[in-house]
């Protein structure tokens, strides 16, 4: 038994619009796939059981003018472009910050951020203090390390 030629059919669109792109839709189907896309199809049933789609067939459904069809999708066409264009303005703007945070870091490390005080020592006298006092440091511990050998031994 073959399916309904309908079974799928929201799918394929959007299969063809993945592809392709919008060129490979007609308006209605570009309408149709924007209207429905957030919407999973899962189940296509009524809570209702004697509320059938056969019955449902005998019902009118309004649908809009082709004017408006139109006038509709073009909106969504200048929302989408708005989004894109927005998109881009914030990976731009995204970029832009990580290189003024590479700014700020180098002026940091030149000492360009803050106002210098001119009684502060210099950075270069700075790290030979700061060498000096490491080695001092470590040749204590290495002092410290052989009295307490020679200690053990007598």
């Amino acid at each position: 038994m073959d399916r309904d030629h309908r079974h799928g059919h929201r799918g394929r669109l959007r299969e063809r619009f993945n592809k392709v792109g919008r060129e490979s839709l007609a308006d209605y189907e570009m309408l149709e796939l924007l209207l429905t896309y957030p919407i999973p199809r899962k189940d296509t049933g009524t809570t209702i059981k004697h509320f059938t789609g056969k019955m449902l067939a005998h019902y009118p459904v309004p649908i809009a003018p082709i004017e408006e069809q139109k006038s509709i999708l073009q909106k969504l066409h200048e929302s989408f472009e708005s989004l894109k264009n927005t998109q881009e303005q914030i990976s731009i703007s995204l970029e832009k910050v990580n290189a003024m945070d590479q700014s700020i870091l180098a002026k940091a490390f030149r000492g360009e951020l803050v106002p210098q005080d001119p009684n502060d020592e210099p950075a270069s006298q700075l790290l030979k203090r700061i060498k000096q006092e490491k080695a001092s440091l470590e040749s204590g511990k290495k002092n410290g390390a052989r009295r307490g050998r020679a200690e053990k031994r007598l």
